[in-house]
């Protein structure tokens, strides 16, 4: 079975947010049991203080990060979980102080035709 994207739940922003909400993808047709959902999490700063780090959300693995400490760039994570027979919303924490027009960004994806083990 091909990969294919399933769809994307609303996407949630912040300015210097300690956490935000990725919304569950509600395309038609929907993600089933054993599809695999990504969380993209982004921060960033106000140059000199760096953005807040996004957090791992409980049950959820991460597969990358990108942490730069100039606040003038970014923190980027993504995370990922089979999904099981029934999923929700995830909040997604935000560690550290921020700073005043700093933003923070979360999106949720589904995708099918991943291997369900291993």
């Amino acid at each position: 079975m091909a990969w294919a994207f399933i769809g994307a739940g609303a996407r949630a922003a912040g300015s210097n947010s300690a956490s935000l909400v990725a919304a569950l993808p509600t395309a038609s047709p929907s993600w089933v049991a054993g599809d695999l959902l990504v969380i993209v999490a982004y921060a960033r700063g106000v140059s000199p203080t760096a953005g807040r780090s996004p957090s791992v959300p409980a049950g959820w693995d991460e597969a990358a990060r990108f942490e730069d400490s100039d606040g003038s760039r970014g923190r980027l994570a993504c995370f990922y979980k089979l999904a099981g027979a029934s999923e929700s919303d995830v909040t997604v924490s935000f560690s550290g102080a921020g700073a005043v027009g700093s933003s923070e960004m979360v999106a949720m994806l589904a995708f099918s035709g991943n291997l369900a083990a291993s």
